[in-house]
């Protein structure tokens, strides 16, 4: 009896190129992949972004996105399932596989939290900060934080009124992520080892302390100055 030659499609990337992110691939499968190398910028731990998309002809539908651990790639891939990607176990090895062969063309991205921040959104960041301290009515404060040499002018913006107001804006990426980035800029001054400063409550006779996140005021000033004059 003649016996037939069966083929096996294989998940491959794209290009082994460098590059942000990669589109991994089967030739019969509908389904394609959009895969991106996240590298924390406070403790250097990395997570992988994958994104799947449902393919037909020219039209792309977006499936869903979830973050996997690069020790664990397998097993994060078949959580694709919620979204009804239903990835077999070989594929799930398959395209793992490629992932690590190929692991270093993948140019790592800076994120906060597993949350992409970058230069272009600071200006933005910064006015919408701006905007909270003038709705909340928030003065500066003088702070002589024991772990840095100089005093500081702070505007203090209470941690609760922060967390509140990043999460019931627009914007994708969480409080802790915009902490760890203003830390970073060199626009907060904190405690050591922490992303905000605990002082007295401002005006209250008991002296009651509170975590406030203290933004610079001069930093602060000179950069909505200078976009103002752009």
């Amino acid at each position: 009896m003649a016996t037939g030659t069966k083929k096996i499609y294989k998940w491959e990337m794209d290009s082994q190129s460098p590059a942000d992110s990669h589109e991994i691939q089967k030739k019969d499968s509908p389904i394609h992949l959009t895969i991106s190398r996240m590298k924390d910028q406070i403790d250097q731990k990395e997570k992988l972004i994958v994104a799947a998309e449902y393919c037909s002809g020219s039209q792309n539908t977006p499936l869903g996105e979830i973050k996997i651990d690069p020790t664990e790639i397998e097993s994060g891939l078949a959580g694709f399932k919620e979204y009804g990607v239903m990835l077999s176990r070989p594929d799930c090895i398959e395209i793992a596989k490629v992932i690590r062969e190929n692991y270093y063309s993948f140019s790592p991205l800076p994120c906060y939290d597993g949350c992409t921040i970058d230069q272009a959104w600071l200006q933005d960041i910064l006015s919408f900060l701006n905007d909270i301290i003038t709705d909340s009515d928030i003065t500066e404060v003088s702070v002589s934080p024991r772990n840095q040499p100089n005093s500081y002018e702070v505007y203090p913006i209470p941690v609760t009124t922060f967390n509140e107001a990043i999460e019931n804006s627009q914007y994708s990426f969480t409080p802790k992520a915009l902490k760890e980035y203003l830390f970073q800029e060199g626009f907060t001054v904190t405690n050591k080892g922490q992303y905000d400063y605990v002082m007295p409550i401002p005006n209250d006779e008991k002296k009651k302390k509170q975590k406030y996140i203290c933004l610079i005021k001069v930093k602060l000033d000179k950069a909505i100055s200078q976009e103002k004059q752009v």
